[in-house]
């Protein structure tokens, strides 16, 4: 004979076949209202420290009835076994439909079959470039192309000086000689040295034992 919870039920306003998460729920509210730092007189916190362990011992025996037999006390029989199907109802059904979707066909053997050397036919491609030095945007060896983007890049940036030389302009004079310690409109100091400009040329330079500039001679000749 099953133990009668009615009155665990009717303090959780709740009836026998409700499911576990709504016992549980409810009994934390309830808990949370007959607490007794909730406050009142003494008499009513007397009344509700009765209530809370009447309580805490009937939800303590529901919660194990249920682990025994799938269901809380008083719920309809076989009422776990119903939530157990339902609940692997939709698995069922998509291993149904797994196992019944229809094997494919020829074509789309043989379609998956030529994508598959396809792929593995490019593969060896890539190998092949990447294995003999081929630069895949020229069609040139790997080697050839990059002395060529070299060639072209120093093209493009003008010709290189390994020293001063009158004429120059200000972009061939900071490749040679570097960033000056000190600019004008007219003159850059390099320390003591120096080199002036007139009308964006090189005209002059004065080259200090202290600083030596890149130029062949100390001083500049005039043309």
């Amino acid at each position: 004979m099953e133990p009668d919870f009615s009155s665990l039920y009717s303090q959780l306003n709740l009836s026998p076949d409700c499911t576990l998460e709504e016992l549980q729920h409810a009994y934390r509210r309830r808990v949370g209202e007959l607490h007794p730092d909730r406050g009142g007189d003494a008499a009513a916190q007397g009344d509700a420290q009765q209530q809370l362990a009447g309580l805490i011992q009937q939800y303590k025996t529901a919660v194990q009835f249920h682990r025994a037999h799938g269901r809380l006390p008083g719920s309809p029989r076989g009422s776990g076994a119903t939530g157990a199907a339902a609940e692997t109802g939709p698995r069922l059904a998509d291993r149904t439909r797994r196992t019944s979707s229809p094997a494919p066909d020829a074509d789309e053997s043989g379609n998956a079959t030529r994508n598959g050397w396809l792929a593995a036919l490019l593969i060896a491609l890539a190998l092949y470039l990447l294995l003999s030095g081929v630069d895949r945007k020229t069609g040139m060896p790997a080697g050839d192309s990059a002395r060529q983007e070299n060639a072209d890049a120093s093209a493009a940036a003008g010709p290189r000086y390994a020293q001063l030389q009158l004429g120059m302009d200000a972009e061939a004079v900071l490749q040679v000689q570097g960033t000056p310690t000190r600019m004008s409109t007219y003159v850059w100091e390099y320390g003591p040295s120096w080199v002036r400009f007139e009308k964006g040329k090189l005209v002059e330079w004065h080259s200090s034992p202290l600083y030596r500039l890149k130029a062949a001679q100390p001083q500049s000749e005039a043309p």
